[in-house]
């Protein structure tokens, strides 16, 4: 089911997907043409914001110190072979803690 939100909203929301690889679908090429056929990437009406940890691709997952809390799109994808990962939870070995506490409430069953 995809929302219906004004136009206003989603040049809103694009301004949160740079870096973000379905980015693509949200510029123009060189014609000025959109390179989907709805303007926009399909996930964004639907997005929401969320907490994720984040690292980059190449760092060492041994120290809880090298991970960051950020806010991004359930959908976020980064791009690129230095691109950043976004961890819904820490690894065990760093106590597993999620980043958004509705996510977590959500995965043991409790109320949303």
């Amino acid at each position: 089911m995809t929302a219906t939100i004004s136009l206003r909203q989603l040049e809103q929301k694009k301004s949160r997907c740079q870096g973000c690889q379905n980015d693509f679908y949200n510029r123009c090429d060189a014609s000025g043409a959109n390179r989907s056929s709805d303007g926009h990437c399909w996930s964004l009406p639907n997005a929401k914001l969320v907490y994720r940890w984040r690292i980059n691709m190449w760092t060492p997952m041994d120290r809880r110190d090298r991970f960051t809390k950020v806010r991004v799109y359930d959908c976020f994808h980064g791009e690129g072979n230095q691109r950043d990962i976004y961890m819904k939870r820490l690894p065990q070995h760093l106590g597993g803690d999620w980043a958004d506490s509705r996510e977590a409430k959500e995965h043991e069953g409790g109320p949303r």
